[in-house]
């Protein structure tokens, strides 16, 4: 579905990716791992048309064109690090705006609205309250549904955990399991908490220092003693 190739991306003079190479198969819960810093984040937002870089990104065979609302067209939506929710919008219009590139009906977009709502039901209590007020997990929450909102064919998350309790770590991690149930997309996470990701995931790319320094299944890098020791705490 997605094939990432020899991708390099600079800031600058400074070199934050190096020659990356990555593949999303059809229906696959895909992670990166690895320390802040280590090019997650840069990754994801040129595939999503946010930063320049050389080297080749395909979606479906076809390359991927550089403008961002052009990638949400054709089914890529990116949950960010950071949420960037719209503060003084309520619960309920910062979902709908998941919408803003869909044709199809009023009564199909209610119908996912309902889904949202069953995967997050605080939401459903919340709709109306601004998400400014909100806590970090329930504006996490928001974040993910917003991005469902959009029907993605890829879904990328950005750290959503991070920063989060345990409890809601469990209730992302709870919806996470019932998305891929229900809707079968593929999924690609870039996320801090490896064991988060180990258990989501079918396969795992390890990124450092902007390198691929490790890939494989997830059961395969379970069994890497460097993967075990630095990242997995075994």
């Amino acid at each position: 579905m997605l094939e990432v190739q020899n991708l390099d991306i600079y800031y600058g003079k400074a070199q934050a990716l190096h020659r990356v190479d990555l593949q999303v198969r059809e229906g696959e819960f895909v992670s990166v791992i690895g320390p802040n810093g280590a090019g997650k984040t840069t990754l994801f937002s040129a595939i999503s048309g946010l930063l320049p870089h050389r080297g080749s990104i395909r979606f479906r065979g076809s390359p991927l064109p550089r403008r961002p609302h052009e990638i949400v067209s054709l089914g890529i939506i990116q949950c960010p690090e950071g949420r960037n929710l719209f503060s003084h919008l309520n619960v309920l219009d910062n979902l709908n705006l998941g919408t803003y590139r869909r044709t199809d009906s009023g009564a199909e977009v209610m119908r996912d609205l309902g889904v949202v709502f069953e995967l997050f039901p605080r939401l459903k209590e919340r709709e109306h309250q601004l998400a400014h007020t909100l806590s970090g997990g329930e504006q996490q929450m928001v974040a993910i549904g917003r991005a469902l909102m959009g029907r993605p064919q890829l879904l990328l998350l950005d750290e959503p955990t991070l920063g989060l309790a345990p409890i809601v770590r469990k209730a992302i991690s709870d919806a996470l399991q019932e998305i891929k149930k229900r809707f079968g997309m593929s999924i690609l996470l870039a996320e801090q908490n490896a064991a988060f990701a180990f258990e989501h995931s079918q396969r795992i790319y390890l990124l450092e220092t902007g390198r691929v320094a490790r890939e494989g299944s997830a059961e395969q890098l379970k069994q890497d003693e460097y993967i075990c020791k630095s990242y997995l705490g075994a």
